[in-house]
């Protein structure tokens, strides 16, 4: 025996798709705030992207400059002596800037070289010959022309190469470094971000330096997606949301390392989640508020038309 009815009343009729059609409104509108609201978030982010870039190329520009004003006061200061002495007592003219700009400026080197690039002095950490360092030395002392950028191999250095020209003549250059403490301090406070400095190595990223050392620990989590002009992730560690964006200043010029910033996104994540949760539970409200007025409605509708179905009959007699 069937236990479906074997009709459906005017009521049921009414009130059954207008019930479906408010629930998947409801649902439908709940849904789209979510998406708004996410995708707000995540144009957020690409502008934040674009803005810590920005800021890197400044930082990085800032460095290259610091480096190349703090040796043309060298080769200033090393043109005004004989050119025969320029070998001698170049040396001696060096220490005391030296120990100015270690602890002034950051400098970790500084070196002297003639123009057929022999190191006359140095101070500072010895760095291992390298091929970028002595190629734009070259071209230094050959077109006269100061020359700066970020070079990576074990460590990050900024280095900066200024000419010394003794009466319209080059006699050598001045090959200042530094390091990245300064730029890494210094976008942590504009920011409010950690920072790491990568490269990548046989296909895999390899971390030189961090502002925070939990970095390491949580990089290998992170599956970063390409977008317009970052790329970008977020992870899940000890209950805590981290956003990340892997950033290449410079237009990505070739030998340039990665800059990967990380926040703690935790507390937008959840307001996120909240936001969700009032919209749903305003929908529902909302729909069950819609539900009692419309019973209430279809209950009088139909009490009416009892009536007038009542004295349907009667009209005949």
């Amino acid at each position: 025996m069937s236990l479906l009815p074997s009709y459906i009343s005017l009521k049921w009729k009414l009130l059954l798709p207008l019930t479906l059609a408010m629930a998947v409104g409801t649902v439908t509108l709940t849904w789209i705030n979510d998406a708004n609201l996410r995708h707000a978030a995540e144009q957020t982010r690409h502008g934040s992207a674009t803005r810590n870039e920005a800021l890197l190329d400044f930082l990085i520009q800032q460095s290259e400059r610091q480096l190349v004003d703090g040796g043309a006061a060298l080769a200033e200061s090393l043109a005004s002596g004989p050119t025969e002495a320029f070998g001698l007592e170049s040396g001696f003219v060096l220490q005391p800037y030296w120990e100015q700009l270690s602890l002034n400026q950051g400098f970790v080197s500084l070196r002297l070289y003639d123009a057929k690039q022999q190191l006359l002095a140095g101070f500072g950490i010895a760095s291992a010959p390298d091929s970028l360092i002595n190629a734009k030395l070259a071209d230094v002392l050959i077109n006269d022309r100061p020359a700066s950028g970020l070079h990576c191999t074990e460590l990050c250095l900024f280095f900066g190469i200024v000419p010394v020209l003794h009466e319209g003549v080059t006699v050598g250059a001045v090959v200042a470094t530094m390091d990245m403490s300064s730029l890494l301090s210094a976008f942590g406070k504009n920011s409010g971000r950690d920072l790491a400095v990568a490269v990548d190595q046989a296909g895999a990223i390899r971390l030189l330096s961090a502002t925070t050392p939990g970095i390491q620990n949580q990089l290998h989590q992170v599956h970063f997606t390409q977008h317009a002009h970052s790329e970008s992730s977020l992870s899940h560690s000890n209950g805590k949301v981290y956003e990340w964006q892997q950033l290449r200043p410079g237009k990505g010029a070739p030998g340039n390392p990665y800059f990967i910033t990380r926040k703690d996104v935790t507390s937008d994540e959840l307001a996120i989640k909240r936001a969700f949760l009032t919209n749903l539970a305003t929908g529902l409200g909302v729909f069950l508020l819609a539900e009692v007025a419309l019973l209430l409605s279809l209950a009088w509708f139909m009490r009416r038309m009892n009536r007038v179905s009542t004295g349907l009959p009667l009209l005949g007699e």
